[in-house]
């Protein structure tokens, strides 16, 4: 039988254990989902107006849409508000438009370059990623550049 000391013992060893693999090399494991804003829109990005993209959690994901591009993006909590959000900006390919299989376009088709991404960190540490082309971002300034984590 375990005694409370052993138990810690096993605890710290443990802990330490998954730090050593999460931390290897000097790099953490981040914790990301990756989404297609052009995908969770479909149509809609033709219409004009505010339109809900995603719920995490209590998240809720919109973007403003004017002449067929993103004017605003937004994420709000029903008890803190307005979610601070970062901009990025990558040349590879980070969202997949899996989630509807039929907009999928091989990537030698896809006329940009670069891709805007909005993110925001929901209460479990997970990073929420929305990537769109360039050219279909209003006003694309502001954007990092993106340096994935890898593990």
């Amino acid at each position: 039988m375990w005694t409370v000391p052993a138990r810690l013992v096993a605890l710290v060893a443990t802990s330490v254990a998954l730090l050593v693999v999460g931390v290897a090399d000097g790099r953490t494991v981040e914790r990301t989902n990756h989404h297609s804003v052009k995908a969770l829109l479909r149509d809609r990005l033709h219409k004009d107006g505010t339109h809900k993209l995603h719920k995490k959690g209590d998240y809720a994901v919109s973007v403003e849409v004017k002449g067929g591009k993103i004017a605003s993006f937004h994420v709000k909590h029903p008890s803190r508000g307005e979610i601070a959000v970062q901009k990025y900006k990558t040349s590879r390919k980070m969202a997949s438009l899996d989630e509807n299989p039929k907009d999928v376009v091989p990537a030698a088709e896809v006329p940009c370059t670069q891709y805007i991404g909005f993110a925001f960190t929901d209460d479990t540490g997970e990073t929420e990623y929305y990537w769109i082309e360039c050219d279909l971002v209003i006003d694309p300034s502001g954007a990092i550049e993106y340096v994935p984590v890898v593990a």
